[in-house]
């Protein structure tokens, strides 16, 4: 059955996560029309997903035969077993996450100037990120940016799903946040303020 409640339609909640988390898995259709997937690391610019790698790779020729392509990024929260919910409660064991879907057609860039100022945007990104002043001003030769191939992930349908048990009644809820900071890891801890938000009234 779906769950709506899962759903998250705000952009800048999206974005946020988006430019948060930095892997996620490409798939491919390949050359016999079967599924072909492979994480990669990402970086989020201008809402389009950016991807480089070594001058060989399968998935670059599989995007030239078709550069239909699905994205997704996802980060796991606490798993909640069904004993934190109570004993009068019908819960079954359920995992926590963030979770979001890109389907859109893959671009290969072969232009040097379009490489060079995608590449500036990713070591500013870099650079904000990481606090590495470095990065801002470091210097990335032509030879470089020739061994690197840079792909376009250009967003057809974006969807997202961000599930903290929205679907609970609040004594179960409030049952799961006791028990997850009796077991108290850190991913716990940061359940709980995600439970918090999005399980509002």
């Amino acid at each position: 059955m779906r769950r709506n409640e899962y759903n998250i339609t705000d952009q800048k909640e999206i974005d946020q996560f988006l430019n948060d988390q930095a892997f996620g898995v490409l798939s491919l259709i390949d050359l016999k029309g079967l599924p072909y997937s492979v994480p990669m690391n990402y970086f989020y610019v201008n809402r389009k997903i950016i991807l480089h790698g070594a001058l060989e790779g399968k998935k670059y020729d599989l995007i030239e035969n078709n550069n239909n392509v699905h994205f997704v990024i996802f980060k796991e929260y606490s798993f909640i077993p069904f004993s934190f919910c109570g004993e009068k409660s019908f819960c079954s064991n359920s995992q926590f996450y963030k979770s979001v879907m890109i389907k859109g057609k893959a671009d290969i860039i072969s232009k040097i100037r379009e490489k060079l100022i995608l590449f500036q945007q990713i070591k500013n990104i870099v650079g904000k990120k990481h606090r590495d002043t470095h990065a801002h001003t470091s210097h990335l030769g032509l030879e470089a940016v020739n061994r690197t191939v840079v792909i376009v992930i250009n967003a057809d349908k974006v969807s997202a799903k961000f599930k903290f048990g929205q679907n609970l009644k609040t004594e179960i809820q409030k049952l799961i946040k006791e028990n997850l900071k009796k077991r108290g890891m850190p991913i716990d801890l940061e359940t709980i303020e995600m439970m918090n938000w999005y399980c509002r009234d």
